[in-house]
This record gives C-alpha cells, structure tokens and sequence, in this order.
C-alpha cells in the first residue's frame, strides 16, 4: 500500500493526504494545483546538510541537484553546490578563514561563477560577496602556511645557535675539569671543609699563570732574551688562538642570526597582512549574514496551474479531510 503523506493546502487550509511518489496533484476542496516538491523541499535540504557533515559530498551533490531540478534557482541548493565543491562542512566553516584551511578554492570559484549565472538577482549579491570572501581565505591560507615555515626554519636556526653554543660549553667543560684537577693537586694541602669548586677552579687558573711566568722567566734567565721572546710569542700564540676561536664561534653563529633576523622582518610583515585579511573577512562576513534571504518567504509553496502537466488520474492522489 502506498504511503499517505499530510500537508496543508497553502490556499485553503485544507489537509491533504498526498500519495508519495506522485509529483503533481490539486487540492478538490479549492482547485487550487501543487507541485509536491514544494512540501518536502525542506527533508531534501535536511538530508543534504547531513550529507555534507557525514563528509559525503558526493551524496549531498545529488540532493541539492534534485532541489535544481525542480528549481533551478533555489538559493539554498545553489549555495549547498558550492560548499560541496569546496568540501566545506558547514556554513560555521565560513565564519573564520583559518577554518577553510584545506578547502578547495579553485573549485569553489568556478562553482560560483556558474552559481552567479543561475541565481536570482536579488541573490547574485550573496554569491559575489562569498566570491571575495574565498578570495581573503585562499590568500590568507597561503600566508600563514608561509609564516609557519618561516617560523619553523627560524627554529631551525635558533637550534642551530644552540648547537654551538654547546659545543663550546663542551670545550668549556673540559678546559674546566682540566683546571680543577690542577687545582685541586694545589690546593689539597691548603683545602678545608668550606673549600667549593670555584676555589678549585680558581686556584687550578692561578696556578697555570704562575707556571707560565715561571716558565717565561725561567726562559729569560736561563736562555737569554732570544729565547724569552720565543716564549712571550708561544703566550701569545695561545692567547691568538683563543681569540681565533671566539672568532670562529661567532662566525659560525652569524650566519643563523642573520636569517633569524631576515625571518622575523617577514614574519612580522606577514603577520600585519594576516591582520588586515582577518578585519577584513570579518567585516564581509557580517555584510554576508545580512545577505541571506529570509527562506520564510520561499518555504510557502507556490500555487501553479499545472492542468497541462497533470493528464492522468495517476498523477492525482489525494484525500481532502473537508470534502
């Protein structure tokens, strides 16, 4: 047995008892003629928007062409086409650009562009507005993809820094423990209970500088100046070399610092257009809310005169509960 739907007759009031699968028939209490698609319009754009959550784009484009079908201007349908297009979830995937990460913008231009050509005029607005607002998206999508890289190779660099650093406290360490083995072969005589290793390291420093002197003197007396000077020289060879590896440290770190500096400049200049894009789509889509025609008065089905299209008796069944 096929299965009674109820409507109400949008002219009269009168409760109908539709048969499902029949598209035309009228209502015997007033005359007046429908369209069945009128009436269940709304579970057609209900299963739609399902569709689109659940992800299945490919579904919920079917639903909305067969809304086109009978209506090929049908806002709600036509904007459901583009967000398939641009497998967008959800109309709250368009309240921020940074929600439309990962939306398919250069169909979604071309499904506007064929959108514009079908819609209403009154509705033609909504879409060209929607048209730049993809617009702001994709470009801020692709700047902040940028700015995240650059952040990421200045972290890069940042570790880099850090590496040498490192490696130089390293070295440190180890002419540290040097000293302290000194200085504790000095000191282990002279070493008390408050003794820290700061004393160790200190007296290990102190105990190197009088050696040195020792040395260089000792050159002096017992080589003449020739050889004193070939000694004061070796000092400063060591000292040279100390130098020439703080040289070198800061050398290796130039480089990173450089681009760390270079990275940050852009990342801030980035950062200010991504501002303006944010003010800017913010504002559109406040404009965009306002947009949106009151469905209200599109909900109630028109009545048509469809006696040419209605031949059969099949095409009519229908109980009128006032007749």
């Amino acid at each position: 047995m096929a299965k009674l739907v109820s409507f109400n007759c949008s002219n009269c009031g009168a409760v109908l008892n539709v048969e499902q699968g029949h598209k035309l028939f009228d209502c015997p209490f007033c005359g007046a003629d429908f369209d069945y698609y009128y009436f269940y319009r709304k579970d057609l754009l209900k299963q739609a928007d399902n569709c689109l959550r659940r992800m299945d784009f490919k579904e919920a484009k079917t639903r909305f062409e067969e809304i086109l079908e009978h209506d090929p201007q049908e806002f709600l349908a036509l904007r459901g086409l583009v967000l398939c297009e641009g497998g967008i979830i959800s109309l709250k995937n368009l309240t921020s650009p940074e929600k439309l990460r990962g939306c398919q913008f250069t169909k979604v231009r071309l499904a506007l562009n064929n959108v514009l050509e079908s819609a209403r005029e009154e509705d033609k607005e909504y879409f060209r507005k929607l048209d730049e607002m993809m617009e702001l998206a994709k470009e801020y999508v692709k700047l902040k993809d940028e700015r995240d890289n650059l952040s990421t190779d200045s972290n890069a660099e940042f570790k880099q820094i850090v590496k040498i650093d490192n490696d130089v406290e390293q070295t440190k360490h180890v002419i540290g423990s040097i000293l302290l083995a000194i200085g504790m072969i000095i000191m282990l005589p002279f070493a008390g209970e408050d003794t820290t290793l700061e004393d160790w390291k200190n007296a290990g420093m102190l105990a190197l500088a009088v050696i040195g002197t020792g040395i260089v003197i000792g050159v002096l007396v017992a080589f003449g100046r020739f050889a004193f000077f070939v000694a004061i020289g070796v000092v400063l060879l060591i000292l040279g070399f100390i130098a020439l590896a703080r040289h070198l440290e800061d050398k290796a770190k130039a480089p990173h610092r450089i681009k760390m500096r270079e990275n940050q400049g852009a990342i801030g200049t980035l950062s200010s257009r991504l501002s303006e894009i944010e003010t800017a789509y913010e504002k559109d889509y406040a404009e965009l809310q306002k947009m949106v025609p009151d469905d209200r008065k599109r909900e109630k089905p028109d009545i048509k005169i469809l006696q040419e299209l209605a031949t059969t008796e099949e095409e009519k069944q229908l109980v009128c509960n006032k007749c």
